[in-house]
C-alpha cells in the first residue's frame, strides 16, 4: 500500500510560485506567436472559409485530444468539423472523408508516422492540407501541407521541457484563431449560435422571445369596445385566462384577465354585464419586441410577479404570448 506524502516532502515548494512560472510560460508562448502570425494564417482561413465540405482534424495523443476539442469549437460556431484518430483512419476510418473536406494535421514534431500518412493520403483525394507543427518548415508534415503554421515553442511549462504543455497550449489557441477567424468570415451571430445550442442553460439564454411565444392568431383578442359578453366569450374559448386588447390598427393597448371578470360580477353592480373591454382592461401591459432573449423575458416576469408576458412588433401591433410555465 502506497502512504501518503509526509508533510516535510512539501515544506521546500512553493507551489503557488511554481503555477504562476507555468501560466507565464505559456502566456509568453501565446504573446510570441501572436507576434510572429504571418500571411500563412490568412491563407488558412480563406481555405476553411472557402471549402464546400468539413474540416476534418487528425492528430496523436495530446495532439489529437486538441484536435477533438477544436473539431467541437469549429462545428458550434458554424463550421461542420469532426476529429479522426489517424491509427483508425489507416485502418478503414479514411472512407469517411469526402474530397471536399479540408484536413487539419496537428503533430509537434512533424514526423509521427500515422499523421503523414493521414496527411499524404489525403493530399491523394485531392484534399486542401492545413498544419500545426513545431517541426519547422522542412518537416515532413510541413511539406504535404498546403498551409504551414508554425507551432513551434522556446519551452514547455513542465521542468523536464518533455510534456506536451506550452506546445499543447500554443496549437489549441492557433485552433481557436481560427474558428474565431471564421465567426467574422460568416458573419456568425449570438442568434446563429443559439440555433447550435439548442439544449442547457446556454442555449436556453441565447434563444429569444419570438421561439417561444403563443402566435397572435392562436389568442382570441378583442377591441376596446367589446362588451363584456363578448370579451367572456373569447376568455373561455382558450384555456389562456387572458385576453390582449386591441386597437383598429390591432396594436395592443391592455389585456383583460379571467380574474378581471370574476372581480367584476362579484361586484354584484346592475351595470357589470354592460361594461367594454375598455371599462375592464389593464391599459399598458408588459411586453416585449420578438427578439429579446428569453433570459431578459424571464426576468421581467420575475419582476413583475407575472406569468405571462405580451409579444410585440415595433410598431406595437400583437405578435403573441408567453407564458412561463411554456418556458420553464
Amino acid at each position: 500500500m502506497l502512504s501518503a506524502p509526509s508533510a516535510s516532502s512539501h515544506q521546500n515548494h512553493d507551489y503557488v510560485h511554481i503555477g504562476q512560472q507555468a501560466l507565464r510560460t505559456e502566456a509568453h508562448t501565446l504573446l510570441k506567436a501572436a507576434q510572429q502570425l504571418t500571411i500563412a494564417f490568412e491563407h488558412a482561413v480563406r481555405i476553411l472559409h472557402t471549402t464546400r465540405g468539413r474540416v476534418v482534424f487528425t492528430g496523436l495523443g495530446k495532439s489529437g485530444h486538441i484536435c477533438a476539442k477544436l473539431a467541437s469549437t469549429f462545428s458550434s460556431t458554424g463550421t461542420p468539423a469532426l476529429f479522426l484518430h489517424p491509427s483508425e483512419a489507416l485502418h478503414g476510418d479514411f472512407g469517411m472523408i469526402q474530397s471536399e473536406d479540408v484536413l487539419c494535421a496537428i503533430a509537434y514534431s512533424g514526423t509521427t508516422p500515422e499523421v503523414c500518412t493521414v496527411a499524404q493520403f489525403a493530399k491523394q483525394k485531392g484534399l486542401k492540407i492545413l498544419t500545426i507543427t513545431g517541426g519547422g518548415s522542412n518537416c515532413l508534415l510541413a511539406r504535404i501541407a498546403d498551409v504551414f503554421l508554425d507551432g513551434s515553442v522556446e519551452k514547455e511549462a513542465d521542468p523536464l521541457g518533455l510534456a506536451p504543455t506550452s506546445s499543447s497550449t500554443l496549437a489549441l489557441a492557433l485552433g481557436d484563431a481560427l474558428a474565431i477567424s471564421l465567426i467574422h468570415a460568416k458573419n456568425f451571430t449570438r442568434e446563429s449560435f443559439g440555433r447550435l445550442h439548442p439544449g442547457g442553460a446556454l442555449g436556453k439564454s441565447l434563444r429569444t422571445a419570438k421561439e417561444f411565444m403563443i402566435l397572435h392568431q392562436e389568442l382570441r383578442s378583442v377591441t376596446e369596445s367589446c362588451p363584456f359578453q363578448a370579451v367572456l366569450t373569447q376568455m373561455s374559448a382558450k384555456n389562456y385566462g387572458i385576453v390582449p386588447v386591441l386597437n383598429h390598427k390591432s396594436q395592443l393597448v391592455g389585456c383583460i384577465t379571467d380574474g378581471d371578470l370574476r372581480r367584476t360580477l362579484l361586484k354584484l353592480e346592475a351595470k357589470a354585464l354592460q361594461k367594454c373591454a375598455e371599462e375592464l382592461m389593464h391599459p399598458a401591459p408588459k411586453a416585449v419586441p420578438s427578439e429579446t432573449p428569453i433570459k431578459k423575458c424571464i426576468q421581467i416576469m420575475q419582476e413583475f410577479k407575472i406569468t405571462r408576458l405580451f409579444v410585440i412588433s415595433a410598431d406595437k401591433t400583437i405578435q403573441g404570448m408567453l407564458q412561463l410555465q411554456d418556458i420553464i
